[in-house]
């Protein structure tokens, strides 16, 4: 009793010493909206004014957050700037003010806030908004809108690569949501996403943490051990993130009830703890624990006597109780009942702030036992029926809040099931749309073919026919001309007069019959290639010049490549046949030389010889000279005329082939 007494007397005066420090301390120094509103006095652009007026409510909500919606009637103030933009950052502040206390007031002041923003086309305020409605939704329970907004700020982050935001921030908020609703494999999937793009082995080693986590969540626990191998034995990791892989195996080993291998775990994390500048409460908690599980008392107790150099009273609430439930059952392993019933008492007062759970069932049973060894049966009794009571409450709540997580993520796996159809949808559309295309492209193309091979032949059925109806009837009425002429010729040889003009006839017949067979031979169509062209020409040459007994030098090559068509091949002849002509009738040459050949890509045609030259090639007194000219301007070509008189002529003809 006096221990007990002793006990109480020893909390109270820690109590008070407590008390009076947080009394004596003195306040955070937090500027007030005077002076900053002094130290922006200078600053005249209200755009400006704008961003700082929110950095400084950001500054606000954490020190003073009451003032923060006199700072959002400030931003209204700002006249100079766009009024979509005042509203915006007006509902966003109050977005803010609201946060902790009504979530649903603020995700109501945050999208309007949006539709400002929106209408501004600010898109790094969109996504940092849209992250911030994520977090609002996923307190408000709202698990799914929670996704979708996380969803379209990572589109919009691909659509604009801002560098402000990084997308794997955004894929690990997706993955922590997957995890709260218990949608661990969307999840794990999430994570294994960061890990493609982690190169670090301190992210890399945090992210395989998480996936562990989520592992052990599923009761996974081998899978959730062999994720961090990797990690357990680096040597560049910090010393912090060491103790958190020691004490995740060292649960991971306790869940299958290896405690040996559990407790060497976190052995080797209060033994890296030494080294740290700031101590880790949980992991000395694990350690002991573990240690009592196997009734080590001496080592729960030095463990024990270590943690209460913290600072309880900045602990969250389930580990401090945890350590006065530990503590009370170190007293009721000794025997001291008293003692045991103190710390219990503690833990089951701190028990009562949380909603009910399972710790608050492990004080009153612990409580009840303690009760029955002292012979306090009625009231262990009582216990008894609170803890069933309590029980009954625990499972209620917890078969409420597992059927909405279920029902949330069976939502969110519809919902992405929908995307991953959507996407195999869009990809069959895609292919398909291609196919057709493709089929579409040959269709046209055969179509076009069909049609060239069509227009072809028609032409080369109107070029035969055209060639076949000169041939069968003009020429054949030339050469009955020249047959009559010479026939008349014959008859009539003793008057001078007639047989001059007969001549003339008959000559005049033999000229076009050669004019119509140069176009019957243009038009036909098994003419078209240059090796034909190249002999026809070789072949007429030779024999003009051997008519007049010229020594003649042919040099053409017939293996030269030139498209040719009708027009082409029509004016090159001609050209050809005039050169040869002037020399054979005009030049009174003894030596002639052809040469046709290619150039350097260009199509060279050079015919020279020996004769009297031409007096001047300026004056064109004939048809022939300003032919040649005229129609090597139709094929665009370049002309050279060299000549000397009595020393000959040289015409070079050249056109880009």
């Amino acid at each position: 009793m006096v221990r007990f007494i002793v006990g109480i007397i020893l909390c109270f005066i820690t109590f008070e010493i407590y008390a009076q420090q947080r009394v004596s301390r003195e306040p955070p120094q937090t500027q007030t909206i005077e002076d900053f509103k002094s130290s922006i006095s200078t600053i005249t652009n209200q755009d400006s004014l704008v961003s700082l007026y929110y950095q400084y409510a950001l500054q606000s909500f954490r020190t003073n957050p009451r003032i923060l919606p006199e700072i959002a009637d400030l931003v209204l103030q700002l006249d100079e700037v766009d009024k979509d933009r005042r509203q915006a950052f007006h509902n966003l502040i109050l977005s803010r003010y609201w946060e902790r206390p009504r979530p649903d007031s603020a995700i109501i002041f945050a999208e309007r806030s949006m539709d400002y923003f929106q209408n501004v086309n600010d898109e790094e305020q969109i996504i940092s908004l849209k992250i911030a409605l994520s977090n609002l939704y996923t307190r408000n329970n709202e698990f799914i809108k929670a996704e979708e907004e996380l969803l379209a700020a990572a589109d919009l982050l691909k659509e604009t690569q801002i560098k402000s935001f990084q997308e794997n921030f955004i894929i690990e908020r997706l993955a922590n949501l997957y995890m709260r609703v218990g949608a661990t494999e969307i999840a794990i999937a999430q994570y294994e996403q960061l890990l493609d793009t982690e190169t670090d082995i301190t992210s890399r080693c945090n992210t395989y943490l998480r996936i562990s986590n989520a592992y052990r969540t599923n009761n996974e626990i081998e899978k959730a051990k062999a994720i961090l191998l990797e990690c357990e034995d680096s040597d560049n990791l910090a010393l912090s993130r060491k103790v958190s892989i020691k004490k995740s195996l060292g649960t991971l080993e306790k869940l299958q009830g290896n405690l040996s291998a559990a407790i060497d775990k976190f052995e080797d994390a209060v033994e890296l703890e030494k080294n740290s500048p700031r101590k880790d409460f949980t992991t000395y908690l694990f350690l002991a624990q573990s240690y009592n599980e196997i009734d080590e008392l001496e080592k729960v107790e030095s463990v024990i006597e270590i943690m209460e150099g913290f600072d309880l009273n900045r602990l969250q609430l389930p580990a401090r109780v945890q350590f006065y439930i530990l503590k009370a059952s170190t007293f009721f392993a000794k025997k001291d009942n008293l003692n045991a019933l103190s710390m219990i008492d503690n833990a089951i007062d701190l028990a009562s702030r949380m909603q009910p759970n399972l710790l608050t069932i492990d004080a009153y049973q612990l409580k009840g036992k303690i009760l029955e060894s002292m012979g306090k049966f009625k009231e262990a009794y009582e216990l008894i029926v609170q803890v069933i009571d309590q029980k009954a409450i625990i499972e209620k709540r917890a078969e409420e809040i597992e059927n909405s997580i279920t029902k949330v993520r069976f939502q969110i796996r519809a919902k992405n099931q929908e995307i991953d159809n959507a996407y195999s949808e869009l990809d069959t559309v895609k292919t398909r749309n291609v196919l057709i295309i493709i089929v579409l492209i040959f269709l046209t193309m055969y179509v076009i073919y069909r049609y060239r091979i069509y227009y072809l032949l028609k032409e080369e059925r109107t070029r035969n026919k055209i060639a076949r109806d000169l041939h069968d009837d003009l020429s054949a009425t030339l050469s009955s001309i020249s047959f009559f002429s010479e026939a008349a010729k014959r008859e009539y040889a003793y008057l001078e007069k007639p047989g001059k003009f007969l001549r003339r006839i008959d000559e005049s017949a033999i000229e076009a019959k050669e004019k119509i067979n140069d176009i019957i031979w243009a038009i036909e169509p098994e003419n078209d290639d240059w090796r034909t062209f190249l002999t026809k020409c070789k072949r007429y040459a030779a024999e003009m010049f051997e008519s007049k007994e010229i020594d003649y030098k042919i040099d053409i090559d017939v293996s030269i490549k030139v498209p040719l068509d009708i027009k082409l091949r029509q004016d090159i002849w001609l050209i050809f046949k005039e050169m040869i002509t002037n020399i054979v009738r005009h030049s009174k040459a003894r030596n002639a030389k052809i040469h046709i050949n290619k150039d350097s890509g260009n199509f060279v045609m050079m015919v020279s010889d020996d004769g009297i030259g031409i007096e001047d090639p300026k004056i064109n007194s004939g048809n022939g000279l300003s032919n040649i000219r005229f129609r090597a301007e139709k094929l665009k070509a370049s002309v050279t005329l060299s000549t000397e008189k009595e020393k000959g002529t040289e015409w070079k003809i050249e056109f880009d082939s």
